[in-house]
């Protein structure tokens, strides 16, 4: 089998090393991936740029805190949710389902959809089970977190087989108190060699009690349809566990649109974005009204016309939930597509190229992180013109070099007992256009004291949620990296309050725990990481820094540029619109002159001489230097109001004052 990370490893030292092979633009509009295990500045694992890693060449390390203040918590909350829809769904309840996707459903014909009508389906045990496709993604504040894309596009069955043998699939199905003698209806070269001898083959369906299948049930044998439906028979997992992934539009979508199959299950759940939960993408239609009739279409889809931005200004601790006040709430299509300084205000960009869209024919209009700017106008006329238009808001999954990583986790819920946690993990692959995926395995990882530090502080009176346990992270993951922590050190990575001492911290950490021999043993741990009380001798630069005279100096530097003679510093505050207006008397009162100047360049040059006879008084000349990294704004859509972003476009206008110093 190839190795994984050996191959991701090669491909990214040919992709990133270059002149242009990995540019970084100035103002995009597009969130990107995060990167883990290597990064496109340091493609090989030996460099430590990741604290992402993997424990062995085909594995995706999966850590403790990710485990038990993402994942756990947010599997459960898919999990309820979903099983409560395909009961509803079976018992033949309201349910929220659209009709889209149980219209023309192999997995829930009519004969089916009767049954369930009539409440004929009672004997079903209601295993529900869905492979999930997740990865992490980033936010606008740098946060990463695992996120649900949606169902794997491989399917529900091949992560749910993967790894399994006869004890483990049997461990489920006592779980799921059914009868022991269950029998396979499968492919043999879809499961593991040891789960061959329960392949139903020529075994005769009368009689048998339990089936596992992850056929549609309309394709199913008629003896097995005939014997379910008569209540001789249990299917596991239950027929309705397979309608998202047998949606047949989105089958047919992903011909243009790789993983739109993701799409349906995706859209049962609303927006996401709290911590201490799996981030879930705001997904599902719009019905543009049609400027001709003045009409909305009939719709039989879950309309979500209205999203509610996020800025990285925004001042939101890290286990709010995003909500829509009113200030930062608009129709979906605006947001994705208008440039108007009334939408997007001071911080807003249009958010088209982190969203895929296709049209009530299920046809791709737009594919935003493949997309330029000529196709985003193009999908901006289509949805202005009116329609109907489907759309999911997509940040690109994690990368390992060129390729995108996607967990495949299967999910096993009944709903009087919850979801099966001790079931298949899956596995998850290494993606890329034009190439056959690399397969890795999911390795949950269960060091003793990370597995202490994530379970045993959930309550965490008087501070933000997990700071107990991020604390003692930092500690755990500095001494494998530098060996024992000086006491300074160790203080400085905790936070504490200011008069706190690490040693009064550290005596309170049992007190802390959920469980007290358990914290009393991870105090022991920490102990031992923390190096003597040491003499850190001299200060190298403390008394130079540390002075009046050196505060002062700041001070006034900090006066002279704000309140100085370098006033307007903020090219993209030049507004067309503005030209001619003086601000009135606050702006005569500041010493402004409204729109028609601009000390951004003077500002440069004056820095520029300051840092070169910095040099020259320092004896640096030859040594050091300032210079300029020239740019320009590049954007996928037009600002033509803004006439900083105007300025740029046709020379690279901006820049950053780099100073080299040796050392």
């Amino acid at each position: 089998m190839t190795n994984a990370w050996i191959q991701i490893e090669a491909e990214a030292r040919a992709a990133f090393h270059g002149p242009g092979q990995f540019p970084l633009r100035a103002y995009s509009e597009f969130m990107p991936p995060p990167y883990v295990g290597i990064k496109p500045y340091a493609p090989e694992r030996a460099q430590q740029a990741s604290t992402s890693g993997a424990s062995h060449e085909r594995a995706m390390d999966v850590d403790e805190y990710e485990q038990a203040h993402e994942l756990e918590p947010g599997l459960d909350r898919i999990a309820a949710r979903l099983c409560a829809e395909i009961v509803r769904l079976m018992r033949g309840e309201r349910h929220t389902l659209s009709r889209s996707v149980l219209d023309g459903n192999p997995a829930w014909p009519s004969e089916l959809a009767e049954a369930a009508r009539d409440g004929k389906l009672g004997h079903d045990p209601l295993v529900v089970i869905t492979s999930l496709a997740l990865s992490r993604t980033q936010d606008d504040k740098g946060n990463q977190r695992w996120t649900l894309f949606g169902e794997s596009h491989d399917g529900p069955a091949p992560a749910f087989w993967s790894g399994l043998d006869e004890r483990r699939l049997g461990e489920l199905i006592s779980w799921a108190k059914l009868d022991a003698g269950w029998r396979i209806l499968a492919e043999p070269d879809e499961l593991p060699a040891p789960l061959h001898r329960r392949l139903l083959g020529a075994h005769p369906v009368e009689g048998l009690r339990t089936l596992l299948t992850f056929r549609p049930f309309a394709r199913l044998p008629d003896e097995v349809r005939s014997s379910y439906l008569s209540g001789h028979l249990a299917l596991v997992p239950t027929p309705a566990s397979l309608v998202f992934s047998e949606h047949p539009r989105y089958r047919a979508l992903a011909a243009e649109l790789p993983r739109a199959t993701q799409i349906p299950l995706l859209q049962l759940f609303p927006r996401v974005e709290r911590s201490c939960a799996i981030r879930i993408p705001q997904s599902g239609w719009l019905d543009e009204s049609d400027p001709v009739t003045g009409l909305n279409p009939k719709h039989g889809h879950n309309l979500v016309p209205r999203l509610a931005r996020t800025h990285r200004w925004q001042r939101v601790a890290r286990d709010a939930d995003v909500h829509g006040d009113g200030m930062f709430t608009d129709e979906v299509s605006l947001a994705l597509f208008s440039t108007e300084p009334d939408e997007i205000g001071l911080y807003g960009k249009p958010l088209a190229r982190n969203a895929q869209i296709w049209d009530g024919d299920y046809r791709l209009l737009l594919d935003g992180p493949r997309a330029d700017a000529k196709a985003l106008g193009r999908a901006a006329g289509v949805v202005d013109a009116g329609g109907r238009f489907g759309y999911r808001m997509y940040y690109p999954p994690m990368r390992a070099g060129t390729r995108e990583l996607f967990w495949h986790l299967p999910v096993v819920v009944r709903p009087d007992a919850g979801r099966f946690a001790s079931g298949p993990n899956g596995y998850a692959t290494a993606e890329a256009d034009g190439q056959p995926p690399l397969a890795l395995e999911p390795v949950l990882l269960a060091r003793p004291a990370h597995v202490a530090a994530a379970r045993l502080f959930e309550a965490d009176p008087g501070h933000a949620r997990h700071t107990t346990s991020n604390n003692v992270h930092k500690l755990l993951d500095a001494h494998a990296l530098l060996g024992p922590l000086p006491r300074s050190l160790a203080r400085c990575l905790v936070h504490l309050a200011k008069d706190q001492s690490l040693d009064a911290w550290l005596e309170e950490l049992a007190a802390r725990a959920s469980n007290p021999e358990a914290g009393t043993t991870l105090l022991q741990t920490l102990r031992g990481l923390v190096a003597s009380a040491e003499d850190p001798g001299e200060p190298r630069v403390l008394q130079q820094l540390g002075t009046r005279a050196f505060e002062e100096e700041i001070w006034r530097s900090i006066s002279h540029l704000a309140h100085g003679e370098f006033r307007q510093k903020n090219d993209a505050d030049r507004i067309k619109v503005n030209r001619g207006k003086h601000g009135g008397p606050a702006a005569k009162n500041a010493h402004l002159a409204w729109h028609e100047r601009s000390d951004l360049e003077a500002l440069g040059e004056h820095l520029h001489a300051r840092y070169r006879a910095l040099i020259v008084k320092h004896g640096m000349s030859g040594r050091a230097e300032v210079v300029d990294h020239r740019f320009r704004w590049e954007t996928d859509f037009a600002f033509p109001w803004m006439e900083g972003w105007a300025h740029s476009q046709n020379a690279p206008t901006e820049r950053n004052i780099v100073i080299v110093i040796p050392g």
